[in-house]
């Protein structure tokens, strides 16, 4: 069962889905359509999920699900990965690859390094103290609104950064 973005409770569980490149908006309208038919018809054991979805930045797919009245488990969440496979193979995209890391500079660009290419990128200035990393790895939708977005000094990246 669909619920608007901002009633959803911050216990809720997130899943964040990073494009392999910018959505054009033509996309960004059918993805989104795609996202919500689903959650409006999501079950697990036959009962409804309440839950949510979005797109952030041209780039990011959101899927939250209440988890404190009828938590998604098994079928339901392998049927979550279907549609974002679906997804995948009908906009030419990577949704699941987990080693590109998203980061944006201080001019609000979004880009991409894979995770063997961090280090370089600091050591050249590519990524600076002041770049934001948006950190996928969230779990619940309070986490998500207070720790997606942090400065690379101040999140799991400011190990490059020592002197």
């Amino acid at each position: 069962m669909y619920k608007e973005i901002n009633t959803i409770s911050p216990s809720s569980k997130v899943w964040i889905y990073q494009a392999s490149r910018e959505l054009t908006q033509d996309e960004q309208k059918d993805i989104q359509i795609a996202l919500r038919g689903f959650v409006e018809s999501w079950q697990t054991h036959g009962a409804p999920v309440f839950g949510s979805c979005d797109i952030l930045y041209k780039r990011f797919l959101l899927i939250l699900a209440e988890e404190d009245q009828n938590a998604p488990s098994g079928c339901s969440i392998d049927s979550s990965v279907g549609l974002i496979r679906e997804i995948e193979n009908k906009y030419q995209i990577t949704l699941l690859d987990r080693s590109q890391i998203a980061l944006m500079n201080t001019d609000g660009d979004i880009f991409t390094k894979g995770l063997n290419e961090l280090k370089e990128a600091v050591s050249s200035g590519e990524i600076s103290e002041e770049t934001t990393v948006f950190n996928n790895t969230i779990t619940n939708y309070q986490s998500f609104e207070s720790s997606w977005k942090q400065k690379a000094s101040e999140s799991w990246m400011k190990k490059y950064f020592k002197n």
